[in-house]
């Protein structure tokens, strides 16, 4: 992957101090988010993960990552810089950066620069620009030989995820917290790269799987609407024949025909769906 294409692009910036104890809310950003603990220590939560931070230590959150801090010490002192790299990704959600000359150089330069008690000019702010460019490349470059970055987009990734789950009752608080992202932020993203809701997309992978038992398998109605995390035939019923116009009765009648031909032996062994005990569907 060539960097050039991914220029940082600087939004917000603060040198700030907490007292002990103070968390901040649970809470994302819509851009890549910076933080570095001068002095003290803080405890960072993200998904089902908690970790703390002390003096020297650097975290790098993904945006839309949901994060809380907390801080530990009498008063923690820390840098916190916000930017865009759009299509930009890294593996890890939060990237806890190595402790090496090089990073530390880099991050030093940084924190000097966000330590002045102003508002930065434009050529400060280009400046921190080209920090953190190096940073990245420095970043990468000590984690040659590891899956540092891929260029998987958040929606593929929900893709990905729905794909291999949809067989159950999946939603899109489920995706999101695979994700590790607010189900707002994993909507939008999904709108903008699909064209269409995360939820229209599970709703359709649904309905194929429900298709392919209907035709391929042994199973009837109400064990497959079982099967695939329905709380009853009659939801289940409901949501096939929304999307698809036919009550599932019907499809595995029309289209097992189709498949079959029609013929004497494919007739027997439809004839056990047509009737599920609680009510022919």
């Amino acid at each position: 992957m060539n960097l050039a294409e991914f220029k940082p692009s600087y939004v917000f910036s603060y040198f700030g101090s907490a007292a002990e104890h103070s968390v901040t809310n649970l809470h994302n950003h819509d851009c890549w988010q910076l933080d570095t603990i001068i002095s003290g220590k803080a405890r960072i939560r993200y998904g089902t993960t908690e970790k703390v931070a002390d003096n020297g230590n650097t975290v790098l959150i993904y945006p839309g990552i949901l994060h809380q801090f907390t801080y530990l010490d009498k008063k923690t002192r820390y840098v916190s810089l916000r930017f865009d790299l759009n299509g930009f990704h890294f593996c890890d959600s939060v990237a806890w950066l190595p402790d090496c000359p090089s990073t530390r150089a880099v991050i030093n330069a940084i924190c000097t620069l966000l330590s002045v008690d102003r508002n930065l000019s434009e050529a400060e702010k280009r400046l921190l620009e080209h920090f953190l460019d190096a940073f990245l490349i420095v970043y990468l470059d000590s984690r040659k030989g590891l899956t540092s970055f891929h260029t998987q987009t958040i929606a593929e990734q929900a893709m990905e995820y729905i794909d291999k789950n949809a067989f159950h009752a999946l939603t899109v608080a489920e995706v999101a917290d695979h994700l590790n992202y607010s189900a707002s932020h994993v909507s939008a993203q999904f709108s903008k790269f699909k064209g269409m809701p995360i939820k229209n997309y599970i709703d359709e992978k649904r309905i194929e799987i429900i298709q392919q038992y209907l035709l391929y398998s042994d199973l009837n109605i109400s064990e497959i609407a079982y099967t695939l995390g329905f709380i009853d035939i009659y939801t289940f019923s409901r949501f096939f024949k929304r999307h698809t116009s036919v009550s599932p009765r019907t499809y595995r009648i029309q289209r097992g025909s189709q498949i079959t031909g029609a013929s004497a032996d494919s007739n027997k062994r439809c004839t056990p769906f047509l009737c599920d005990g609680v009510g022919c569907i």
